[in-house]
């Protein structure tokens, strides 16, 4: 996918976060030496792979072509996740 999905655009923008102009990217191959965790969502195709030890995997469903309503859930459960980590971490 070369641009982000209409929807996920939509419900960020409901809660004030704009990523209208944002693109998906690839993850660098230096990366793997640069960052200290990896998040991966469930994914299965496409998803690089990440170290073992390093890596956290959240299984969060991919909402692509779902209702908007499964979008939100997805932003939510991944604000929490986020939010849960970040206090794990201080």
């Amino acid at each position: 996918m070369r641009e982000v999905n209409p929807q996920a655009i939509h419900v960020m923008h409901e809660i004030g976060i704009d990523i209208s102009r944002c693109i998906p990217k690839g993850i660098p191959k230096n990366a793997f030496q640069d960052f200290g965790l990896f998040i991966t969502m469930g994914c299965v195709q496409g998803c690089p792979v990440t170290p073992r030890e390093r890596t956290v995997d959240w299984n969060i469903d991919d909402p692509a072509r779902k209702d908007v309503k499964v979008f939100r859930s997805v932003r939510d459960d991944i604000e929490s996740k986020v939010l849960n980590l970040l206090s794990q971490m201080t």
